[in-house]
Protein backbone atom coordinates (compact mmCIF):
# COMPACT_ATOMS: atom_id res chain seq x y z
CA UNK A 1 0.00 0.00 0.00
CA UNK A 2 2.99 2.11 0.00
CA UNK A 3 2.00 3.96 -3.34
CA UNK A 4 -1.24 4.57 -2.14
CA UNK A 5 0.40 6.44 1.05
CA UNK A 6 2.86 7.79 -0.95
CA UNK A 7 -0.29 9.62 -3.62
CA UNK A 8 -1.70 11.20 -1.19
CA UNK A 9 1.56 12.62 0.93
CA UNK A 10 2.26 14.03 -2.48
CA UNK A 11 -0.77 16.46 -1.92
CA UNK A 12 -0.86 16.47 1.79
CA UNK A 13 1.36 15.65 4.84
CA UNK A 14 -0.18 12.62 6.97
CA UNK A 15 0.14 12.17 10.20
CA UNK A 16 0.12 9.10 12.11
CA UNK A 17 -3.16 8.57 13.03
CA UNK A 18 -4.49 9.58 9.81
CA UNK A 19 -2.20 7.23 7.87
CA UNK A 20 -2.87 4.24 10.32
CA UNK A 21 -6.46 4.64 9.78
CA UNK A 22 -6.26 4.79 6.04
CA UNK A 23 -4.12 1.55 5.88
CA UNK A 24 -6.34 0.01 8.74
CA UNK A 25 -9.67 0.80 5.99
CA UNK A 26 -8.51 0.14 2.92
CA UNK A 27 -8.30 -3.86 1.59
CA UNK A 28 -5.73 -4.85 -1.22
CA UNK A 29 -7.44 -6.89 -3.88
CA UNK A 30 -5.74 -9.01 -6.70
CA UNK A 31 -8.16 -8.74 -9.89
CA UNK A 32 -7.97 -11.18 -12.57
CA UNK A 33 -8.21 -10.11 -15.75
CA UNK A 34 -11.64 -9.85 -17.08
CA UNK A 35 -13.18 -9.65 -13.39
CA UNK A 36 -15.55 -7.29 -13.17
CA UNK A 37 -15.24 -4.80 -10.49
CA UNK A 38 -19.22 -3.26 -11.16
CA UNK A 39 -22.40 -4.07 -13.50
CA UNK A 40 -24.83 -1.27 -14.82
CA UNK A 41 -27.99 -1.31 -12.58
CA UNK A 42 -26.23 -1.99 -9.56
CA UNK A 43 -25.25 0.21 -6.63
CA UNK A 44 -20.94 1.04 -6.54
CA UNK A 45 -20.20 0.80 -3.01
CA UNK A 46 -16.32 0.90 -3.25
CA UNK A 47 -13.76 3.50 -4.16
CA UNK A 48 -10.53 1.73 -5.91
CA UNK A 49 -6.78 3.05 -5.84
CA UNK A 50 -5.13 1.13 -8.68
CA UNK A 51 -1.30 -0.12 -7.16
CA UNK A 52 -0.30 -1.99 -11.00
CA UNK A 53 -2.73 -2.53 -13.65
CA UNK A 54 -5.80 -1.25 -15.70
CA UNK A 55 -9.35 -0.93 -15.36
CA UNK A 56 -11.73 -0.07 -18.01
CA UNK A 57 -15.00 1.62 -17.96
CA UNK A 58 -17.72 0.88 -20.44
CA UNK A 59 -21.38 1.54 -21.03
CA UNK A 60 -24.00 -0.79 -23.31
CA UNK A 61 -25.43 2.30 -25.84
CA UNK A 62 -28.29 0.59 -27.98
CA UNK A 63 -26.24 -2.97 -27.59
CA UNK A 64 -22.79 -1.72 -28.00
CA UNK A 65 -19.82 -2.09 -26.32
CA UNK A 66 -18.33 1.66 -25.78
CA UNK A 67 -15.18 2.35 -23.78
CA UNK A 68 -15.68 5.53 -21.40
CA UNK A 69 -12.24 5.50 -20.21
CA UNK A 70 -9.03 3.66 -18.81
CA UNK A 71 -7.84 4.13 -15.62
CA UNK A 72 -4.16 3.03 -14.80
CA UNK A 73 -1.61 2.66 -11.84
CA UNK A 74 -1.52 5.34 -9.33
CA UNK A 75 -5.31 6.64 -10.40
CA UNK A 76 -8.24 6.42 -8.67
CA UNK A 77 -11.69 4.47 -10.02
CA UNK A 78 -14.85 4.56 -9.40
CA UNK A 79 -18.55 5.15 -10.84
CA UNK A 80 -18.63 8.11 -9.82
CA UNK A 81 -22.63 9.43 -9.74
CA UNK A 82 -23.29 6.05 -8.80
CA UNK A 83 -20.38 5.76 -5.63
CA UNK A 84 -21.18 9.40 -4.80
CA UNK A 85 -24.96 9.59 -4.92
CA UNK A 86 -25.72 5.90 -4.13
CA UNK A 87 -27.73 4.89 -7.02
CA UNK A 88 -27.61 2.53 -9.44
CA UNK A 89 -24.86 3.18 -11.98
CA UNK A 90 -25.42 3.01 -15.76
CA UNK A 91 -21.40 2.08 -16.36
CA UNK A 92 -19.68 -1.37 -16.14
CA UNK A 93 -16.04 -1.32 -14.27
CA UNK A 94 -13.29 -4.40 -15.67
CA UNK A 95 -10.00 -4.85 -14.86
CA UNK A 96 -8.43 -4.74 -18.10
CA UNK A 97 -5.91 -7.31 -17.23
CA UNK A 98 -4.56 -8.43 -13.84
CA UNK A 99 -4.21 -5.47 -11.28
CA UNK A 100 -3.59 -5.02 -7.57
CA UNK A 101 -6.02 -2.24 -6.19
CA UNK A 102 -6.74 -0.74 -2.94
CA UNK A 103 -10.51 -0.44 -2.30
CA UNK A 104 -12.42 0.94 0.61
CA UNK A 105 -16.19 1.11 0.98
CA UNK A 106 -18.95 3.80 0.85
CA UNK A 107 -19.36 3.63 4.59
CA UNK A 108 -15.51 3.08 5.20
CA UNK A 109 -14.47 6.32 3.33
CA UNK A 110 -17.14 8.53 4.89
CA UNK A 111 -15.84 7.28 8.11
CA UNK A 112 -12.11 8.47 6.81
CA UNK A 113 -12.98 12.18 5.57
CA UNK A 114 -13.71 12.86 9.43
CA UNK A 115 -10.25 12.74 9.51
CA UNK A 116 -8.96 16.36 8.58
CA UNK A 117 -6.24 15.37 6.69
CA UNK A 118 -7.75 12.60 4.55
CA UNK A 119 -10.77 15.02 3.85
CA UNK A 120 -7.95 17.53 2.79
CA UNK A 121 -6.87 15.26 0.48
CA UNK A 122 -10.19 13.84 -0.87
CA UNK A 123 -11.37 18.09 -1.56
CA UNK A 124 -7.89 18.45 -3.40
CA UNK A 125 -8.81 15.23 -5.51
CA UNK A 126 -11.63 16.42 -6.68
CA UNK A 127 -10.71 19.64 -7.64
CA UNK A 128 -8.25 18.07 -9.66
CA UNK A 129 -11.11 15.85 -10.76
CA UNK A 130 -13.52 18.33 -11.71
CA UNK A 131 -10.92 20.85 -13.54
CA UNK A 132 -9.31 18.17 -15.76
CA UNK A 133 -13.11 17.01 -16.43
CA UNK A 134 -14.23 20.31 -17.25
CA UNK A 135 -11.12 20.81 -19.57
CA UNK A 136 -11.14 17.60 -20.98
CA UNK A 137 -14.95 18.11 -22.08
CA UNK A 138 -14.30 21.83 -23.59
CA UNK A 139 -11.29 20.68 -26.11
CA UNK A 140 -11.74 16.79 -26.58
CA UNK A 141 -15.40 16.98 -27.46
CA UNK A 142 -14.11 19.68 -30.58
CA UNK A 143 -11.16 17.37 -31.74
CA UNK A 144 -11.10 15.87 -34.73
CA UNK A 145 -10.17 11.81 -34.56
CA UNK A 146 -6.09 12.22 -35.47
CA UNK A 147 -6.22 15.40 -32.93
CA UNK A 148 -7.85 12.84 -30.03
CA UNK A 149 -5.01 10.09 -30.65
CA UNK A 150 -2.11 12.31 -30.50
CA UNK A 151 -4.09 13.72 -27.20
CA UNK A 152 -3.84 9.97 -25.63
CA UNK A 153 -0.05 10.07 -27.47
CA UNK A 154 0.80 13.13 -25.70
CA UNK A 155 -1.21 12.90 -22.21
CA UNK A 156 -1.94 9.25 -21.67
CA UNK A 157 0.65 6.85 -23.80
CA UNK A 158 0.37 4.40 -21.11
CA UNK A 159 -3.21 3.73 -22.52
CA UNK A 160 -1.74 3.47 -26.67
CA UNK A 161 0.69 0.96 -25.33
CA UNK A 162 -1.68 -1.09 -23.32
CA UNK A 163 -4.86 -1.62 -24.40
CA UNK A 164 -6.17 -3.04 -27.77
CA UNK A 165 -6.98 -1.23 -31.05
CA UNK A 166 -10.84 -1.75 -30.84
CA UNK A 167 -10.89 -0.21 -27.34
CA UNK A 168 -8.77 2.71 -28.05
CA UNK A 169 -10.58 3.35 -30.95
CA UNK A 170 -13.97 3.11 -28.97
CA UNK A 171 -12.64 5.56 -26.77
CA UNK A 172 -11.47 7.76 -29.82
CA UNK A 173 -15.19 7.25 -30.96
CA UNK A 174 -13.90 5.79 -34.43
CA UNK A 175 -13.88 2.90 -36.29
CA UNK A 176 -10.44 0.30 -36.22
CA UNK A 177 -10.15 1.04 -39.50
CA UNK A 178 -10.06 4.75 -38.94
CA UNK A 179 -8.22 4.30 -36.22
CA UNK A 180 -5.55 2.01 -38.36
CA UNK A 181 -5.46 4.53 -40.97
CA UNK A 182 -4.70 7.51 -38.51
CA UNK A 183 -2.02 5.63 -36.59
CA UNK A 184 -0.32 5.26 -40.32
CA UNK A 185 0.24 8.47 -41.11
CA UNK A 186 2.51 8.93 -37.79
Amino acid sequence: MDNLIETINDVVSLDNQTESKILQKFNIEQLKKGQTLLKEKSICNKLWFIGSGIVRQYMIIDGVDVTKWFYTDGQWVTSHYSYFEQKPAFDYLQAYEDSVVFSITHTDEKELLGYPLYLKYHVELLRHYLASLNYFMRNYKQMAADEKYNFFIEHHPEIIQRVKLKHLASLIGVSQETLSRIRAKR
